[in-house]
């Protein structure tokens, strides 16, 4: 049923999907769906989010696992997620985005949620970041550059799906190492 949901959730948001159509993909019955989620499709969309959290958190493991460096890192976590965008016909991006901006603010529990993903990616990049880069970056300056970065993808998202292209949430990249620049130069 999560998975259902997240993918349902990417393509048309959060109002966009009923609780039928969420049932009828999973092949879950109704029975099932309220004994896992008692509070109904509120608690399924809490449960999309931190699903979709550690499924990103497991993709940032593996991207900054192989790589050289930071940025080899950031570059190569940018084009996974354009080529799954694109490969999606531009329709399934973040599932917790997607979420998040139809229920907030009003819904404390799924802002509290997002914003626990966001600050779990952002300390997962720095943390491997202060590994590969072994002294040579400040972990503030790396907070600062993976915020940008986190900005820059989230919303490239939004803007590939006008331009049907992924140069926006390529521009990621750019603007992770143009804040990284940046803040080193002021050391």
């Amino acid at each position: 049923m999560i998975d259902a949901a997240a993918e349902l959730f990417r393509a048309r948001g959060y109002h966009g999907v009923g609780l039928a159509e969420i049932l009828s993909e999973s092949g879950a019955p109704k029975g099932s769906f309220y004994h896992h989620f008692p509070q109904g499709k509120d608690e399924l969309a809490l449960a999309v989010i931190e699903n979709g959290g550690r499924f990103v958190s497991k993709f940032i493991n593996e991207v900054f696992e192989s790589a050289r460096n930071a940025e080899d890192a950031v570059s190569r976590f940018t084009s996974g997620v354009a080529y799954a965008f694109k490969e999606s016909g531009f329709s399934q991006g973040c599932p917790i985005t997607s979420i998040l901006l139809e229920l907030t603010p009003k819904d404390e529990a799924v802002r509290s949620a997002a914003n626990n993903a966001f600050e779990t990616w952002i300390e997962k990049m720095v943390a491997h970041s202060l590994s590969l880069e072994q002294g040579k970056v400040s972990r503030q300056a790396l907070d600062k550059a993976f915020r940008a970065f986190l900005i820059a993808i989230e919303g490239g998202w939004i803007v590939a799906r006008a331009t049907q292209t992924v140069a926006p949430i390529m521009m990621a990249h750019e603007i992770f190492a143009s804040t990284l620049k940046m803040e080193l130069g002021r050391r």
